[in-house]
């Protein structure tokens, strides 16, 4: 839509987690490592944890294309299922045919790691959106790392949630499965400056030149970093819609006023007082819209209904027997009442 607009090859700032696009921030580049490490060394169980839209999934796409050709990876990518066919998809993963029971899953698979061990193969199972599991499929997985030899762990479990999966494996219930976790890390979100870098690396990979010259101002970056806070997945979508803002004007440069707009627009507030107005089919709904203040409309509406009945009082007659009534009662004259 707008990449000729911008001579760009591809759109910066999808929402897929391509790994071309990985930014190298200074907890990203570590956790990289560390996990990279981790996997090569057969080193157990493995924990990443960030927020949400901190980048995990796409660093995660990042390390398995840059793992070696003797690694077996079986990846996960929702786990939240029944126990049986939790087991099934992990064989699946691997290759094996679906077991008729848990003895077959784990004979099977037992033979397969077994397998990979004499070939100098090392499988790797990757659980994203660990946080999902419960504790009894946390309790099955840890069981998992049993298959081993007198010498060394024969399969590595690389598990990836955001934040609330530290309470999981801090409760009680996987008191087990903590003791075996050799590596964690916790992936953290961008600073000002790697705000920066980060728009700026996307736009060079995505431009035809590479050189990536900036799109944005100095002062719309800042404003950027102020929305996001440093949350890679935000910063992607404020920015993808800002281009599209831009192009629609025809500017080839987004400022500040327009990362403003587009971040007002995306905090899904609720609209100004006289900015729209829709009909609705229930009168209460609709003066609710007209912003009418309640109590005006509650003097308005009893006066009117007060006028009313005054006037049907009155040519009905009756004022007239209760005024003689009056007369009658307290001075004795004035024509009777019948």
């Amino acid at each position: 839509m707008y990449t000729d607009f911008f001579k760009l090859k591809i759109k910066p700032f999808e929402m897929a987690p391509d790994p071309r696009f990985l930014f190298f921030s200074e907890t990203h580049q570590e956790a990289f490592a560390y996990l990279q490490y981790g996997i090569i060394d057969q080193k157990g169980f493995l924990v990443l944890t960030g927020d949400i839209g901190t980048g995990k999934t796409t660093l995660l796409h990042a390390l398995i294309k840059e793992l070696e050709q003797n690694i077996k990876v079986a990846y996960i990518t929702n786990p939240a299922m029944e126990k049986r066919e939790f087991l099934s998809y992990i064989a699946n993963s691997f290759g094996l045919e679906r077991p008729k029971s848990k003895v077959d899953f784990l004979e099977d698979l037992s033979q397969l790691l077994h397998h990979y061990n004499r070939q100098d193969k090392r499988p790797v199972l990757i659980i994203d959106e660990a946080h999902k599991l419960t504790p009894e499929l946390l309790e099955e997985v840890r069981l998992l790392s049993n298959i081993e030899t007198p010498e060394e762990k024969l399969l590595t479990i690389f598990l990836v949630g955001q934040i609330e999966f530290l309470d999981l494996i801090n409760s009680d219930e996987c008191r087990a499965l903590k003791q075996r976790i050799s590596l964690r890390y916790h992936l953290d979100v961008l600073t000002e400056e790697e705000t920066r870098e980060y728009i700026r690396h996307r736009l060079a990979i995505s431009s035809f030149n590479g050189f990536g010259a900036s799109i944005f101002t100095d002062d719309a970056v800042k404003e950027i970093y102020r929305f996001s806070k440093g949350y890679p997945r935000v910063i992607n979508i404020i920015c993808d819609h800002a281009l599209v803002s831009a192009f629609a004007r025809g500017k080839h440069k987004v400022g500040k006023d327009i990362i403003k707009e587009c971040a007002a627009d995306l905090d899904m507030k609720i609209p100004k007082k006289g900015r729209s107005i829709r009909v609705s089919s229930s009168p209460v709904k609709f003066l609710s819209k007209l912003n009418i203040n309640r109590k005006t409309l509650l003097w308005t509406s009893g006066l009117t209904f007060l006028a009313i009945g005054f006037y049907l009082l009155y040519s009905s007659g009756i004022f007239h027997k209760l005024f003689a009534a009056i007369l009658h009662t307290f001075f004795k004259k004035g024509p009777s009442v019948g």
